[in-house]
């Protein structure tokens, strides 16, 4: 389950376009809600079937532009300082199925924060800030936000839906990406994820990995 962004949209905040831009997101992420069942890529049956690796192989993984953005509550981030890997989240607050995975999310970045660096990039082009701290606030989330007020980061890592997350390694290569809610066992890939990014990094450090 993902709210989809329209194929037209403009990573510049102008007038009326958001007004109709933020009309379609709505009406398109609610769209059939009830009738929807979770993601088949957090079936029990696949999290029972997984192979030994669920990340990208290091040799097919790509690099991303670097990007800087500034912090809803900090000084902001910079990706070009990190060197472990990183935990992004794609996610706005008209978005129904990021809200659903937030809890889970706030959970994991608890979990690991001490071993990844983690940036919930809100689409802020289609979004207000306001209400983004708001959000935050109402629900005592502590993990860092981010917000893309132009659309670049979201356009660089070509993001069509919410909520996408991807995962950068320790050199700063896509590792991993999700597109939609995922739920409970959707949570466990995604912890799974991170603990073989650890390891690669641990890895890394001791001279075994490139």
């Amino acid at each position: 389950m993902k709210c989809s962004l329209p194929a037209t949209v403009s990573y510049k905040k102008t007038g009326g376009l958001l007004v109709l831009l933020m009309t379609m997101l709505l009406s398109a992420c609610g769209a059939n809600h009830a009738a929807e069942s979770r993601p088949s890529n957090g079936s029990p049956e696949q999290a029972a079937n997984l192979p030994d690796s669920i990340v990208i192989p290091i040799e097919k993984r790509a690099h991303v532009p670097p990007f800087q953005l500034e912090g809803l509550s900090d000084d902001g981030i910079d990706s070009q300082q990190v060197n472990k890997p990183m935990f992004i989240n794609f996610w706005a607050t008209w978005c129904h199925y990021c809200r659903e995975e937030m809890p889970g999310f706030n959970e994991i970045v608890k979990d690991y924060e001490d071993k990844i660096a983690v940036a919930a990039i809100n689409l802020t082009h289609l979004d207000n800030r306001d209400t983004v701290q708001s959000y935050i606030d109402e629900n005592q989330y502590t993990f860092p936000v981010y917000l893309d007020e132009e659309g670049e980061v979201t356009q660089d890592f070509r993001v069509l839906s919410t909520p996408t997350v991807i995962m950068l390694d320790h050199q700063g290569r896509i590792a991993y990406k999700k597109i939609g809610a995922g739920g409970e066992e959707g949570e466990k890939l995604l912890r799974l994820a991170l603990d073989e990014l650890i390891e690669e990094q641990s890895h890394h450090q001791e001279g075994n990995l490139e």
